[in-house]
């Protein structure tokens, strides 16, 4: 393979093995996807073997905690496209896993709805109670 349209890519079709089985996987340069149950793409990486990447991964135990996830595998005959090839994948599916720094807690997005009126009175007897003024 020497190049990869992305909106060609039927992962669905590709070859792929159970999370907790990949110590069955090939040796070989590869693209790998990790597609949970519901079929949408975790993450995407890239390996210059596949099996021994795969012996110890960053990102196994994000996967584990995530329902039915199965790695699926795109061999490349020319190992220097990888890069090329893992970036044009990511732009194009926008894995969540690949957006997390490893080892770093995810941010998350919070939406808090506050009655500011109530707010206010809560805070005044807060200020009440301790008997400190503001």
């Amino acid at each position: 393979m020497t190049g990869i349209d992305p909106s060609n890519l039927q992962i669905e079709s590709l070859p792929w093995v159970p999370l907790q089985e990949t110590r069955c996987f090939p040796d070989g340069a590869a693209i790998y996807f990790a597609i949970d149950g519901c079929g949408v793409v975790q993450y995407i990486g890239r390996t210059g073997n596949l099996r021994r990447r795969w012996k110890s991964h960053h990102r196994y135990q994000d996967l584990i905690a995530i329902e039915g996830i199965k790695v699926a595998y795109l061999f490349v005959d020319y190992p220097a496209l990888l890069p090329d090839i893992e970036a044009a994948l990511i732009e194009w599916f926008d894995p969540p896993l690949n957006r997390l720094s490893s080892g770093k807690p995810a941010l998350m997005q919070v939406t808090l709805s506050v009655d500011v009126p109530r707010l206010g009175e809560s805070i005044k007897a807060a200020v009440d109670a301790s008997g400190k003024s503001p």
